[in-house]
């Protein structure tokens, strides 16, 4: 349980961990080829485009992201309960539904 607890964590901290690097690395591409723009014109324009094309994608694929972490986080739950109902005894568990 604690393996799976810190695989889950560690999924977790790294989603989070591109997410930034992403964003960042995008508002500096842009941030950068805006500053570039009076010195080449077309190396400035291509910044900013690889700016924009960071920023887009990462906000295309970011649903899909967290759709797939509340996926995981409700499969780790039904596993975490099934291990629970595995190795509690029947006749002192609690029960829910009454």
């Amino acid at each position: 349980m604690v393996t799976l607890a810190a695989v889950g964590f560690a999924v977790l901290a790294s989603f989070i961990a591109v997410v930034i690097a992403l964003t960042l690395s995008g508002v500096v591409s842009a941030i950068i080829g805006v500053s570039v723009l009076l010195q080449s014109i077309w190396t400035g324009l291509y910044y900013i485009g690889c700016g924009l094309l960071i920023l887009g994608i990462m906000l295309t694929v970011m649903p899909a992201g967290i759709g797939l972490l509340r996926w995981l986080i409700d499969k780790t739950a039904q596993l975490s309960k099934a291990i629970y109902r595995r190795f509690t005894d029947k006749k002192y568990m609690h029960r829910e539904d009454k």
